[in-house]
C-alpha cells in the first residue's frame, strides 16, 4: 500500500511539474470522482507552460518549449484543449478495503475524436476503448470536456463505471479551495487517502517480535558462517591425519624427520584454529557489547510511538496537500498544508502559540551566514507530549539511565521548557580549520536566565553520571565551570568518537580521525558553551570566541540579523505571522562546502562561488485552521542557480577550480 501512495506522488509531480493561478472553465476536479483517494491538477496548461518558459529562461537553460515537447513526446496532435486544466487522481479499483488504486487522467479536450485519433484508437465510435501512450495499451473514455485515461487497460468496466460516476470531489477538498486558488500546481490528499497513508506507514513499522526475529535470523546467518568454518577445518584436520598416515608407512629416515616436521605444522595449525576460536569469541563479545540488554525493546517502543503519534496524527488532521508556484520574475513557492478537524487538539493548542513581540531573530549578531533560524518555543499539545515523552525515556533508558536519572532529567528539562520563549540562531561562514559547528551560537530568551541555565546545566550532568562509553566505560558527556573572560560558562564536552563505536585515539586511519576532527572538533569532540548573557537570554556557542560576540551583542542592544535587508526581501516572500523561520544563504552554503572539502581533500577540490543572491527562506506557520510550510527561492536566486550549475560543469569537464 505504501508503493501505491509514494507512486501517486512521485508519479503526479514529475508528470504535471507546471504551474498557473486561474482555474481552466473546463474544471477537472468536477470529473474526478469523489472516492478518490489523492490527486494532482494544473488547471491551466498555457500559463503553466508560459511560467517554466519564465523560469528556464531565468536560469539561462537552453530548454524548449515544454508542452509543444510533451505533446510531441505522447504524439499528441489536434483536439487538445490548451487552455483547459489537466489532473491524474487515484480511485479504489474496487470497495474491497485492500483494492489496488487504479489510476486516471483528465485531459481537456476541444474535439474527442480528433485527440484519440493520434493515439492509435481500437475504435474511436465506442464508449470506452484502447489506445496507445509510450507503447503501453491503456484505455480512454470521454467525460464532460474531458478524455479519461485508465493507465490499466484490462479493466474497461472500471473507466465506464467513472465515467457514469456523478459524484464529484470538489465538496471534499472545498476546504483547500483558496488554498488552491493560489497554487499553479496541487498535489492533494484526502481525508480517506490520508487515513489509509497513515495506517500503511504504522503497518510496515516493526514491532519487538518482528525486530527479535530479524536479529534472530542475522545471528543464524553468523551461526551458519561459523559451522562452515568448522567444517572447513575438520576437512583440513582429515587431510593432515592422511599425510601422516603416508609419512608413518614411509621407512626412510629424512621421511620420518619430515613427518615430525609436518606434525609440528600440526600442532602450529592447531594453534592457529585456537586463536581463530579466540577470535570468534571477541566478536561474539562485541556484537554483545554493540547490542545492549533491551537494545530491542526500546527500539520497538520507539516504533511504537511513531504509531501512535500517526494514529492521533489521524484523529486530528483532514487533508494534506503540496503546492507550486513560480511567479512572474520566476521567484519559486513549494508550500505544503495540513488542514486541523475544526476545534480538535491541534486547532486549540495553534491559538496560544503567539509570535514574540522582539521578532525572532532578536539578539542574533549580525554578519555573513551559512543557515540562520528563528523559532517560537511553543508547548506541544498534551497528546503529543505525552507521545515524545515516552520516546525520550525509551531513549534514556537504552543510554543506561535508571529510574532516578530519568526523573532529574525530566523535571530538569520540563523547567527549562517551561521557562522558553523564543531561540534564534545562526551558523556564520567558515574558516580554514574550523569544524563544522565551530562558528554557531544560539540565542534563547527565557523568563529568567539564572534558572535556565540551573536546568541545562542540571539535565547534562544527569548525563555525564549515566551515559557511559560502550567500550571505554568513560562519560560521553562531561560538564564543567569555566569562566571566559569575564563571563561565568558552563562547557559540555561531548564525544561523539566514543557516540560512534572507537575510543579516542583508536580511528582505524588517520583520514577517518581526520573526518571526526573536522566535523565535530579536536578528537571529535563538540564542545558546547553556554552562558547567561542578561537576565532573559541565554547564548550557547560551540567556541569561547562565538560565545562573547553572542553575549556582547545581547548587552549592547544594537540591532542584529533582523535587520538584514536580504533576510527582509527573503521574509516578504514568506507566510506573514510565521513562527518558525529559517534562512540559508546561497554563497556561504558553497563556501562552507568548499572550505569543508578543501580541508579534507586539497584546493583541487575548489568549487565555484554562488553569484549574490537573498537567502532561501523556510518557514512555519499554525493558526486554528491549518499547518503551513513553505520554501521560497527569490528570484536572484533562480537566476544564480542557473549560472552556478554552468560553472560548476565547465570545472568538471577539465576547466579546473574556478576562482
Amino acid at each position: 500500500m505504501i508503493t501505491r501512495i509514494a507512486t501517486f506522488v512521485s508519479t503526479a509531480a514529475v508528470s504535471l511539474l507546471t504551474s498557473t493561478v486561474l482555474w481552466a472553465q473546463a474544471n477537472p476536479l468536477e470529473q474526478i470522482p469523489g472516492s478518490a483517494l489523492g490527486f494532482a491538477v494544473i488547471p491551466h496548461l498555457t500559463e503553466a507552460n508560459d511560467k517554466i518558459g519564465t523560469l528556464t529562461a531565468k536560469m539561462q537553460l537552453p530548454v524548449p518549449d515544454v508542452l509543444t515537447l510533451v505533446k510531441g513526446m505522447v504524439g499528441i496532435g489536434e483536439g487538445m484543449d490548451d487552455t483547459g486544466g489537466l489532473a491524474i487522481a487515484a480511485v479504489p479499483s474496487s470497495d474491497d478495503e485492500d483494492a489496488p488504486l487504479a489510476w486516471y487522467g483528465f485531459v481537456p479536450v476541444s474535439d474527442y475524436k480528433e485527440f484519440i485519433k493520434a493515439l492509435a484508437p481500437g475504435d474511436a465510435d465506442a464508449g470506452v476503448t484502447e489506445i496507445t501512450v509510450f507503447g503501453q495499451a491503456m484505455l480512454v473514455g470521454e467525460k464532460g470536456k474531458f478524455a479519461v485515461i485508465a493507465m490499466d487497460s484490462e479493466h474497461p468496466e472500471a473507466l465506464k463505471k467513472l465515467i457514469a460516476d456523478d459524484t464529484s470531489i470538489v465538496a471534499t477538498v472545498a476546504p483547500l479551495k483558496e488554498w488552491m486558488a493560489e497554487q499553479q500546481l496541487s498535489i492533494v490528499i484526502t481525508p480517506a487517502g490520508k487515513t489509509q497513508l497513515f495506517q500503511t506507514i504504522a503497518a510496515a513499522l516493526p514491532d519487538q517480535e518482528q525486530l527479535e526475529a530479524d536479529a534472530g535470523a542475522l545471528q543464524g546467518d553468523d551461526e551458519k558462517g561459523d559451522d562452515d568454518d568448522d567444517d572447513d577445518a575438520a576437512d583440513d584436520d582429515a587431510a593432515d591425519d592422511d599425510a601422516a598416515d603416508d609419512d608413518a608407512a614411509d621407512d626412510d629416515a629424512a621421511d620420518d624427520d619430515a613427518a615430525d616436521d609436518d606434525a609440528a605444522d600440526d600442532d602450529e595449525g592447531d594453534d592457529d584454529e585456537g586463536d581463530d576460536d579466540e577470535g570468534d569469541d571477541d566478536d561474539a563479545a562485541e556484537m554483545e557489547e554493540e547490542l545492549p540488554p533491551g537494545a530491542l525493546a526500546g527500539v520497538a517502543q520507539m516504533f511504537g510511538g511513531f504509531k501512535t503519534l500517526l494514529a492521533d496524527a489521524d484523529k486530528q488532521l483532514t487533508h494534506l496537500a503540496v503546492g507550486l508556484k513560480i511567479e512572474d520574475n520566476a521567484t519559486l513557492h513549494l508550500a505544503a498544508r495540513a488542514l486541523f478537524v475544526p476545534d480538535g487538539e491541534l486547532a486549540q493548542w495553534a491559538r496560544q502559540v503567539k509570535l514574540p513581540p522582539e521578532g525572532l531573530l532578536a539578539g542574533v549578531p549580525a554578519g555573513d551566514f551559512v543557515f540562520a533560524y528563528g523559532a517560537v518555543s511553543a508547548d506541544f499539545s498534551p497528546e503529543i507530549a505525552k507521545i515524545i515523552s515516552s520516546m525520550t525515556e525509551t531513549g534514556l533508558e537504552m543510554y543506561g539511565l535508571d529510574e532516578e536519572g530519568k526523573k532529574r532529567y525530566a523535571e530538569a528539562t520540563a523547567k527549562m521548557q517551561e521557562g522558553k520563549r523564543f531561540t534564534g540562531g545562526v551558523m556564520g561562514m567558515l574558516r580554514p580549520g574550523d569544524s563544522l559547528y565551530a562558528t554557531s551560537l544560539s540565542v534563547e530568551h527565557v523568563e529568567n536566565a539564572d534558572d535556565y541555565v540551573k536546568q541545562m546545566r542540571e539535565s547534562f550532568k544527569v548525563l555525564e553520571a549515566s551515559v557511559k562509553s560502550p567500550k571505554a566505560e568513560e562519560p560521553l558527556y562531561t560538564v564543567a565551570d569555566i569562566k571566559v573572560g569575564e563571563h561565568e560558562a558552563v562547557e559540555v564536552t561531548t564525544d561523539f568518537e566514543a557516540l560512534m563505536g572507537a575510543a579516542a585515539g583508536e580511528a582505524e586511519d588517520a583520514s577517518a580521525q581526520g573526518f571526526l576532527d573536522k566535523l565535530f572538533g579536536r578528537e571529535g569532540k563538540i564542545r558546547m558553551i553556554f552562558a547567561k548573557a542578561n537576565e532573559t537570554v541565554v547564548v550557547t556557542a560551540y567556541s569561547q570566541e562565538q560565545l562573547v560576540r553572542g553575549i556582547e551583542h545581547v548587552r549592547s542592544g544594537a540591532a542584529g540579523l533582523e535587520a538584514d535587508a536580504d533576510i527582509a526581501k527573503t521574509t516578504a516572500l514568506l507566510p506573514s505571522g510565521s513562527q518558525w523561520v529559517a534562512y540559508a544563504d546561497p554563497q556561504g552554503v558553497v563556501q562552507m562546502i568548499g572550505t569543508f572539502m578543501e580541508g579534507m581533500f586539497g584546493a583541487e577540490m575548489k568549487l565555484p562561488s554562488f553569484p549574490p543572491s537573498e537567502p532561501i527562506g523556510l518557514s512555519a506557520r499554525v493558526n486554528e485552521t491549518a499547518l503551513d510550510a513553505e520554501i521560497v527561492l527569490p528570484e536572484n536566486f533562480v537566476a544564480g542557480l542557473g549560472q552556478f550549475i554552468f560553472a560548476v560543469g565547465q570545472m568538471f569537464q577539465g576547466g579546473g577550480p574556478v576562482p
